[in-house]
């Protein structure tokens, strides 16, 4: 069962007020597990949300906003919705990054000495071999790919440390503590490190023994222990070595004069490239469960292949309009990763918990609030922050137009 599924059967079993609303969220698997490893995000919380309570269909009100209007016909979901537009902004996200590296490693500078090409108009570039692996509609053929880019990336991390850990100043140099405006956009910027929050409950479905996921040590406890570490190594020595001029991306602070730096760069950019159609498989597949039975059985290759190309096109299109690594990563992480990793965890556990005890002086709802809160400022003010940012850059940034009025002018 997955995301969605374990958030219905949570509103199924919590309190009769709520109950209708089981099939708006869709988010179910706690109730119950399916012997079946299909149960999505969604399904979960159409699980969780319970049987419809009256003749009428009021408690189907909510299923139909969170998740869908009936078993039998799998409409608009808001998990669902909420699931593919993150996995969207996430695609945004990496062909900024693509296009941020290839930037700094400057590919076509020696093939255009007379001008330097800018952010956006690298990531035009990435438009037809993007379109090219996305067509890629087995998920057992993009393993190949995954394997090359965690292989890449071993490499990578390596090179980065040896960077990063070489002239290491006094932390004491540094300013510790942000201006307080600042703290909306390293919010929502945390918040995308959430970014496998869709995988999780699939991933446990999926395992021979899956009650091996979660516990002490656990699956899920072991691997977020090695990301927490991570995270933390690369964001506090990153900032401590390069201070305010952290990019979005630690790799792109490498020196670039040095080759074996400027090799980590171009080798990121690749292992993005090869994750790309990995974090493409997710929306498209949501988009294609509803559009199949519209679509007649003679039509659907070529219908896949338009609408495969259309996701990458419109996530292209963005990101050359916003090539700010550093606010894309903070919108995408405070609308969606706050909204789903935070807000919809927080009310689903609320709901599922509230007829079987909230723990010792309502510690739950507690809890649950607090983390609520953040997830709100994260939201609003993470949003806010970005959305202003990103204003900014686009009225600041022409060079996509003065790059394509050039390459113009000199092909033709």
């Amino acid at each position: 069962m997955g995301f969605a599924e374990t958030c219905e059967v949570a509103f199924a079993q919590g309190p009769k007020r709520l109950r209708p609303w089981a099939g708006f969220v869709n988010y179910g698997s706690i109730v119950g597990r399916s012997p079946s490893p299909a149960l999505d995000f969604i399904d979960a919380i159409d699980t969780d949300l319970g049987p419809p309570l009256s003749i009428d269909g009021s408690n189907n009100k909510l299923r139909f906003i969170l998740v869908r209007t009936s078993k039998r016909q799998r409409n608009i979901e808001f998990v669902d919705y909420s699931l593919a537009a993150t996995y969207l902004g996430v695609l945004c996200v990496y062909v900024v990054f693509i296009g941020a590296s290839c930037k700094e490693v400057r590919v076509f500078d020696e093939f255009t000495p007379q001008y330097k090409l800018s952010v956006a108009t690298y990531c035009a570039m990435t438009l037809v071999p993007l379109v090219l692996i996305c067509q890629i509609r087995n998920l057992k053929y993009l393993v190949p790919f995954s394997a090359i880019a965690n292989a890449l990336l071993v490499g990578i991390f390596a090179i980065t440390m040896y960077y990063m850990f070489t002239n290491l100043p006094p932390p004491r140099e540094r300013e510790m503590v942000a201006d307080f405006t600042q703290w909306p956009l390293f919010i929502s910027t945390a918040m995308f490190a959430m970014e496998g929050i869709g995988v999780v409950m699939p991933i446990e479905n999926e395992m021979a023994k899956p009650q091996q996921f979660l516990g002490c040590p656990g699956v899920l406890n072991v691997a977020m222990f090695v990301v927490v570490i991570l995270y933390g190594i690369f964001g506090f020595f990153g900032y401590v070595r390069f201070g305010d001029d952290v990019k979005g991306s630690i790799t792109l602070n490498l020196p670039p004069e040095d080759l074996i730096a400027q090799s980590a760069k171009f080798l990121m950019a690749v292992v993005i490239l090869f994750s790309y159609s990995l974090q493409f498989y997710v929306p498209m597949e949501m988009i294609w469960r509803r559009l199949r039975s519209k679509v007649s059985a003679r039509y659907h290759n070529l219908t896949q292949v338009a609408v495969r190309t259309t996701i990458v096109t419109g996530s292209v299109a963005v990101a050359a309009a916003f090539p700010d690594l550093e606010n894309v990563i903070s919108l995408v992480g405070a609308v969606f990763f706050s909204t789903l990793g935070l807000l919809i965890p927080v009310i689903v556990e609320t709901v599922y918990k509230w007829n079987k005890g909230l723990g010792p002086c309502n510690c739950i709802i507690l809890k649950n609030i607090i983390i609520g809160v953040i997830g709100l400022i994260a939201l609003i003010a993470g949003s806010y922050s970005s959305v202003k940012g990103m204003v900014r850059d686009l009225g600041e940034n022409n060079d996509f137009i003065n790059d394509t009025d050039i390459l113009y002018g000199n092909v033709f």
